[in-house]
C-alpha cells in the first residue's frame, strides 16, 4: 500500500537526482563561486558570515568532510534539498487533491528552472526550497489538524528559524503566515490558545545565538544587504525594479504554466484559492515587489527561487477534477521533453560556453601552491592562512590538503576568525590575480600591519581545463603568490 501511494513520487526523485546530480559531475571541473563561499566560511563554524547567516556554510563543512572533499557531496546536497522539498509538497498536495493530482502538483515543479537547471549549486537559495516546504507543510497541520498537535507548531517554528539561519529573505514567508493567522478569524482563534506562543518562543531561543552574533558584528550582514540593493540610487528603480524581478519569475516558472494550459485547457474552472494557500504561496512575492516598490532595492532574480513551492496546487484548483479523464500520460511526456531541453542546454553552455569558474583548474592552483610553499619552507610546514579573495580561498581551501584559514581581502571584518597575531608568529600565503602588463597592483592593502611584508613574490599561469578560453581569449589565468611575514630588517 504505501509503495503503491508514493511509487510516482519516488520514481520523480530517484529519476531527477540521477540527473542533476551526474550533470555537473560531467561537465564541471571545479567548484563553483558559490561552494568557494560556503566551503571557507563553514570551514570556520561561525554563527553567521557577512553575506549570509550561517546554515547553508555549515551544511557544506560536514558534506566536505563526510565525502572527503569530493565534490559530488555538494551535488547530493543540492539535489536533496529539491527531493526533500517534492517530499512536502506532495504530502501537501494530499490534503487538497486526490490521486494522481497530488503527483502532479509536484510534477508541475521540474518545469520551473530553479528546480532543475539552476539547481545544481547549492546555496542558501536552495536550501530555502525544503525549508519554506517544511513551514508551509507543518502550519497547515498545526492550523488544520483537529486536535491542533504541539509537535506541528513546534517544528513549523524549528523551521522558521533554520529558514532564518539561511537567508534573511525567509522573512518574507514568515511575515506572510504571521499576517494570515492575525488578519483571519478561523486561524486567530488559535491565538487564545499556548500553543502558537510556546512555538514563538523556541523560534526566538533559536535565533538568539545568531542575533547576538549580528548584534557584535555590528550588523555587517545587513551593510553588505544595503550595498547591494542599493547601488546607483535613480527614481524610476521603483517602478522597474518589482516589474524586472516579476518578469524574471514569469520567466523562471513559464514552461510550467505552459504546460499546464496545454494539458488541462479543456478541464479548467472557476475556483477560489484558499486562504492558507493565498498568504502561503502568494503574499511572499507580491511583498517582495511592495518592498522593492517602496525602497527601490535592486532585487536580484534568484531571491525568487523559493516562491513557487505551491505552484502546482494552486495551479491544479483550476481543474475539474470530477471529469474521468486525466491527461496524465500527455503531462509526463511534456515533463519529460522540458527535462530533456534542460540537459541538453546545460551540456551545450558548458562544454561549448566560454570559460566559466567550472573550469576554473582548482586543483592545480593547489597543487601549485604546495610546491611554492614547501619550496620556501621545506615540507614541515603546514600552511595555515592565506590572504585572497573568497573566489580562490575556496579553492585552496577545498582542494589544498592543510585547508588553511582565508584572511579575505585582508579585511578582519570579513574574517573575524583571523588572529593577526597568530599570523605574525607563522606568516601567511597572499595570492591574488594578476594581469601580464600590471603585475605588481595587490588588489587588497595589508599596510596597516606594521613590521610586516610580503616576500618571494613570484607569478605562475594556471591553465584552465580542458584548454577553454575566457572572453578575452586567454587559456589561462594569471596568479602571483607570495609569503606575508615579520620584517626581517626589523
Amino acid at each position: 500500500m504505501f509503495m503503491q501511494k508514493y511509487y510516482n513520487i519516488t520514481i520523480l526523485i530517484i529519476l531527477h537526482m540521477i540527473i542533476w546530480v551526474a550533470m555537473p559531475l560531467i561537465f564541471h571541473q571545479n567548484i563553483s563561486l558559490d561552494m568557494s563561499e560556503t566551503v571557507t566560511w563553514g570551514h570556520e563554524w561561525q554563527l553567521g558570515y557577512y553575506k549570509h547567516p550561517p546554515l547553508s556554510s555549515w551544511l557544506v563543512e560536514i558534506i566536505t568532510i563526510l565525502f572527503n572533499n569530493h565534490i559530488i557531496g555538494y551535488y547530493l546536497l543540492s539535489q536533496l534539498s529539491i527531493a526533500i522539498t517534492f517530499i512536502f509538497v506532495f504530502l501537501l498536495a494530499g490534503y487538497y487533491f486526490s490521486k494522481p493530482y497530488d503527483f502532479l502538483a509536484v510534477l508541475l515543479l521540474e518545469g520551473i528552472i530553479y528546480y532543475h537547471f539552476l539547481s545544481p549549486e547549492f546555496n542558501p537559495n536552495i536550501l530555502q526550497l525544503p525549508l519554506w516546504a517544511a513551514i508551509v507543510y507543518f502550519l497547515y497541520k498545526a492550523l488544520h489538524h483537529q486536535p491542533s498537535y504541539w509537535r506541528y507548531w513546534l517544528l513549523t517554528a524549528l523551521c522558521a528559524a533554520l529558514s532564518l539561519y539561511t537567508k534573511y529573505y525567509s522573512a518574507m514567508l514568515l511575515i506572510s503566515v504571521l499576517c494570515m493567522i492575525i488578519c483571519h478569524k478561523p486561524y486567530r482563534q488559535f491565538l487564545t490558545t499556548w500553543k502558537p506562543y510556546i512555538a514563538a518562543l523556541l523560534f526566538l531561543i533559536l535565533m538568539t545565538p545568531h542575533l547576538y552574533w549580528l548584534w557584535q558584528s555590528g550588523f555587517i550582514t545587513f551593510d553588505y544587504i544595503a550595498q547591494r540593493s542599493y547601488q546607483d540610487y535613480h527614481w524610476s528603480q521603483h517602478i522597474m525594479s518589482p516589474l524586472k524581478f516579476f518578469g524574471a519569475q514569469l520567466t523562471a516558472i513559464f514552461f510550467s504554466l505552459i504546460i499546464f494550459l496545454i494539458c488541462f485547457h479543456k478541464k479548467m474552472q472557476r475556483a477560489t484559492i484558499p486562504i492558507f494557500l493565498v498568504y502561503c504561496g502568494i503574499m511572499p512575492l507580491l511583498l517582495t515587489m511592495g518592498y522593492a516598490l517602496i525602497t527601490a532595492a535592486n532585487l536580484k532574480s534568484m531571491w525568487g527561487v523559493p516562491l513557487f513551492n505551491m505552484l502546482g496546487i494552486i495551479l491544479l484548483l483550476y481543474v475539474r477534477q470530477t471529469d474521468t479523464y486525466i491527461p496524465y500520460t500527455k503531462m509526463v511526456i511534456s515533463i519529460a521533453m522540458i527535462m530533456a531541453v534542460g540537459v541538453i542546454s546545460y551540456s551545450a553552455i558548458y562544454q561549448f560556453g566560454f570559460h566559466k569558474r567550472a573550469d576554473f583548474n582548482g586543483k592545480l592552483l593547489a597543487q601549485t601552491i604546495d610546491n611554492y610553499w614547501q619550496e620556501y619552507y621545506g615540507k614541515d610546514k603546514t600552511l595555515t592562512y592565506a590572504i585572497t579573495s573568497l573566489w580562490l580561498g575556496g579553492n585552496i581551501n577545498f582542494y589544498h590538503s592543510d585547508r588553511p584559514h582565508i584572511f579575505i581581502d585582508g579585511d578582519i571584518k570579513k574574517s573575524p576568525w583571523i588572529d593577526i597575531d597568530m599570523i605574525k608568529n607563522t606568516s601567511a600565503l597572499v595570492l591574488w590575480y594578476v594581469h601580464e602588463q600590471h603585475r605588481d597592483n595587490i588588489p587588497f592593502s595589508l599596510e596597516n600591519y606594521k613590521n610586516m611584508q610580503i616576500n618571494n613574490i613570484k607569478f605562475y599561469r594556471i591553465p584552465y581545463y580542458d584548454n577553454k578560453k575566457d572572453r578575452s581569449g586567454k587559456k589561462y589565468a594569471m596568479i602571483a603568490l607570495g609569503i606575508w611575514e615579520k620584517d626581517n630588517k626589523i
